[in-house]
């Protein structure tokens, strides 16, 4: 047998091995009615001082430094903002916060928060994009919705290893990922822009 040979059979199981082990998390996860994190209030945010800033690109935005706030709320936000990953590309915000905030270097930054109207033509092209990634027959067990920045796949039924790993690949491929969260997991991939 050649090594080239050798390789893809290796390359093959190791994809199995992957779509087993988040199947079974997607599994344990339904088991144990684990939930996402539930978003903290925006008040934890808005007892903080912000300065009114405009830059050419992001254009009205406010930044709380920590010179200029109570030690404790200010170390007690920024955390929650780093342990959520909270960047200006991924800003952090719960659904009914007024703001998305994000981390900085030693700072907090907030903008307000656009309304979110009914889904735009732009949307459903980018949905129809994403679509034709997959085949007849995975597009039919499937679910695609525009939220927030992500276009959101779900299954409509039990999807087995095989079908999972053939979705979790064109996912991948487009560079998203699969968030196990009991009945609420889904796929999502960032909308381009």
């Amino acid at each position: 047998m050649s090594e080239e040979k050798v390789l893809e059979i290796l390359i093959d199981l190791c994809t199995a091995l992957e779509a087993a082990a988040i199947d079974a998390k997607h599994r344990i996860a339904e088991l144990t009615s684990a939930k996402e994190p539930q978003a903290v209030r925006e008040e934890t945010f808005d007892i903080l001082k912000f300065e009114p800033q405009t830059g050419s690109r992001l254009g009205q935005f406010e930044i709380a430094a920590k010179a200029k706030n109570l030690e404790d709320k200010f170390n007690h936000a920024f955390q929650i903002l780093r342990q959520a990953n909270a960047v200006i590309a991924d800003p952090y915000h719960g659904p009914n916060y007024k703001h998305n905030y994000w981390t900085y270097q030693d700072a907090i930054y907030r903008k307000v928060r656009k309304e979110k109207g009914p889904e735009s033509k732009t949307e459903v092209d980018v949905i129809a994009q994403i679509e034709a990634k997959f085949p007849t027959e995975l597009k039919e067990i499937l679910t695609f919705e525009a939220i927030g920045e992500y276009i959101v796949i779900k299954p409509r039924q039990y999807l087995g290893s095989e079908n999972f790993a053939k979705i979790a690949s064109i996912v991948r491929g487009e560079g998203g990922e699969y968030l196990s969260a009991g009945k609420e997991s889904h796929f999502r991939i960032k909308k381009r822009r």
